[in-house]
């Protein structure tokens, strides 16, 4: 839903923006251009983009208040070097992932490979097995593309049982476990009945789910100055000191057409509005 902690003039980063970025975020940053790991096409809403892996961008340390990593986490191939290179850009964040509940209810998708569980404000995290397959899933996702109504119930109604999610500042908390059938036991009352007391009254959380989901909506439409709550178009130009090259460290400058690096002149081009590192 709406991500808290960030200050009117903070820099935010969002990793894996995607089809759908935070409008909020200022610079994004993604993988692909295509498709393979998304629901649609890619969007950048004229932010400055840059294409890159997350395990080495091309920030310097701390450029960024806030980093964003909304459904991002559960596709890394490194989970540890992912983190790392998270809060070495970053000063404080926001994760969200499908939790354990999500994964075992929807078609398992192959470019999930984590399940990922808050626990006291330390992120568990194991490879996703062979169990995470259930009968229902297929079922579940035909439900669902059937009647849209069953996302406002999936992520509104009851968030805090399908999504897990976490804030950090300085220093993300996490442990990766060794497989096990599953993190939530389902088959005790009190786990069950901690899970559901977590979730905010049903009408309340579908009717901020709405409004998160219009926010989301203008945030592609509005113009980029005079959406509320976000600061001017940042451009290349002012993004350009906290850029480093990718294999150095060097420093980026423009050449006409991209950024070289000062010191080993490696070239990365800018088209159509993306810095390309990948």
């Amino acid at each position: 839903m709406f991500i808290h902690g960030i200050g009117r003039n903070d820099w935010v980063l969002e990793i894996g923006s995607g089809h759908e970025p935070y409008p909020r975020s200022d610079v994004l940053l993604d993988k692909y251009l295509d498709n393979r790991e998304r629901a649609s096409r890619l969007v950048t809403g004229r932010r400055p983009f840059f294409l890159s892996d997350a395990n080495r961008m091309p920030f310097k340390d701390k450029s960024f208040d806030f980093v964003i990593c909304s459904h991002v986490l559960e596709h890394a191939t490194d989970v540890k070097a992912f983190l790392d290179e998270v809060q070495r850009v970053g000063k404080a964040g926001y994760i969200e992932t499908p939790s354990e509940i999500w994964e075992m209810m929807f078609s398992s998708r192959d470019y999930h490979r984590w399940i990922v569980l808050n626990h006291d404000g330390c992120l568990r995290i194991r490879g996703k097995e062979a169990f995470n397959h259930t009968p229902f899933e297929d079922l579940f996702d035909r439900m669902a593309k059937k009647n849209k109504f069953i996302n406002y119930i999936v992520w509104g109604a009851f968030r805090n049982v399908f999504i897990t999610t976490y804030y950090w500042r300085e220093t993300i908390r996490h442990e990766i476990i060794a497989p096990i059938p599953f993190l939530t036991d389902l088959r005790d009352p009190a786990s069950i009945q901690k899970l559901l007391d977590q979730s905010a009254p049903p009408i309340r959380s579908l009717l901020q789910y709405a409004f998160y989901k219009l926010y989301r909506a203008l945030g592609r439409r509005i113009p980029y100055g005079m959406y509320p709550g976000r600061i001017p178009y940042r451009r290349f130009s002012a993004v350009l000191n906290h850029l480093e090259c990718v294999r150095c460290r060097g420093d980026l400058v423009f050449n006409g057409s991209g950024l070289r690096c000062r010191s080993c002149e490696a070239e990365y081009p800018i088209r159509n509005g993306m810095a390309l590192f990948g």
